[in-house]
């Protein structure tokens, strides 16, 4: 059986062809990636919420609260913790102390995020 010579539109069209194929392994891995992430989060967030909601006097529960008041932001974030909003001169976070926090609150929007 005789091989046809592949000239260089074939090759050409090949060549569009494997390009487009790597750029649709190459989302799926990366959506895959994510959603390893995404998930990964929630049960690390779960697992955490679920420590400082039955041990809210543990140095544990003092710790991830100070994170959590580092990092929460928006209005929004802080208040799913019972956090006060961020002063607008400064910014910053403000002082706030474990018996502060609504742990019930927290305990349920942990449960929410990590249910489906």
């Amino acid at each position: 059986m005789a091989r046809r010579r592949l000239g260089s539109k074939d090759l050409q069209a090949q060549a569009i062809e494997l390009d487009r194929r790597i750029k649709e392994v190459a989302a799926k891995e990366k959506a895959k990636r994510e959603a390893d992430d995404h998930r990964r989060n929630l049960l690390v967030g779960q697992a955490a919420l679920w420590r400082m909601t039955t041990e809210p006097q543990s140095e544990f529960a003092a710790t991830l609260l100070l994170l959590i008041n580092e990092r929460a932001r928006s209005v929004a974030d802080r208040a799913l913790f019972n956090l006060p909003p961020l002063t607008m001169n400064t910014k910053e976070p403000q002082e706030q102390t474990g018996s502060d926090v609504n742990l019930g609150a927290m305990h349920l929007a942990a449960s929410r995020l990590t249910e489906g």
